[in-house]
């Protein structure tokens, strides 16, 4: 199949979900087609909410703090995120390696900005499990010269199969250039813990 068709199919796809479940109210002629994907075409803009995110494409350094379950000794790791933008501007990726494995990615993390939704769109996946993490995001209010997302994301849990492991991520970027990854899990009373700090530092370029 041409990859011109496979593209207007996955197109029309993702508009057609805005509206209603199972593509209820498409159109049904080639005129109506053409017509209706114009009218939407705002809907797949590349638009100043991902924009905001351009200053994450390069290759980051990363110190990593875990603490896998609430009174352990804390893990540290380091690696390397190597973050670009791929899909026509429309998403960023970032692969993920370990200083230990520095030629394996041990994940791959997405972010993108869903126009329909109004909603920073997330997805990592990786070593770490067969299912991957995924969630949705807003603009979150910060200091002054703070840019951060947070995230509402979620996972299967691997214990019990019919829950769902629930997990906030506030991904910051700082004015002086760094950017902090915080995973929160709850707490008691309704708290939110955060058990994993991530701090990414762009890495210097080589003197030419």
């Amino acid at each position: 199949m041409p990859m011109r068709m496979i593209t207007a199919i996955l197109v029309f796809s993702c508009l057609a979900g805005c509206g209603g479940r199972y593509g209820r109210n498409l159109p049904e002629d080639r005129s109506d087609y053409v017509a209706w994907i114009q009218a939407n075409a705002s809907l797949n803009r590349v638009g100043p909410e991902i924009q905001r995110l351009d200053v994450l494409v390069g290759v980051w350094t990363y110190t990593e703090t875990l603490t896998p379950w609430p009174g352990a000794e804390p893990e540290i790791s380091h690696g390397r995120m190597t973050f670009a933008r791929e899909y026509g501007g429309r998403w960023i990726t970032a692969r993920i390696t370990d200083d230990g494995n520095p030629n394996d990615a041990i994940a791959t993390m997405l972010l993108g900005y869903s126009v329909p939704q109004r909603r920073y769109i997330t997805a990592e996946f990786g070593a770490f499990s067969t299912a991957p993490l995924v969630g949705e995001g807003v603009e979150a209010s910060g200091r002054s010269g703070t840019f951060g997302i947070d995230f509402e994301m979620s996972m299967p849990d691997p214990i019990e199969h019919d829950r769902r492991i629930l997990v906030r991520r506030r991904i910051e970027l700082q004015p002086d250039g760094h950017v902090l990854i915080t995973d929160y899990r709850s707490g008691w009373n309704g708290t939110l813990v955060p058990f994993s700090t991530c701090r990414l530092v762009r890495c210097k370029l080589p003197p030419a």
